[in-house]
């Protein structure tokens, strides 16, 4: 998770639900906000591994939320989408 290319990758994918008709909102590191001089709690715009790894470490070390979505290894996230229940409402999951 903190090489660039894949933070950005990452980021992109996060933010691919939101689009979806089934989804009412989703919730990641990369989602969420924190106020900070810098913008999000991982912002756009970082320039190398230190960066990234500061910017995963420090919310995954002191926030409660954080900590449960992202790895203490900062190998792996969580994404989270929340679907929209009457879209979903008796829809049954199909085989690949």
């Amino acid at each position: 998770m903190t090489q660039l290319e894949t933070l950005e990758r990452v980021r992109e994918l996060a933010f691919d639900p939101e689009l979806n008709e089934f989804a009412v909102g989703t919730m990641s590191p990369l989602t969420l906000r924190k106020s900070t001089a810098n913008g999000g709690l991982v912002p756009k715009g970082l320039t190398d591994f230190a960066q990234v790894a500061q910017a995963l470490s420090d919310p995954q070390q002191n926030d409660p939320m954080m900590c449960n979505l992202i790895t203490p290894d900062l190998t792996e996230m969580v994404l989270i989408m929340f679907p929209n229940q009457e879209m979903t409402k008796g829809v049954a999951s199909r085989p690949c």
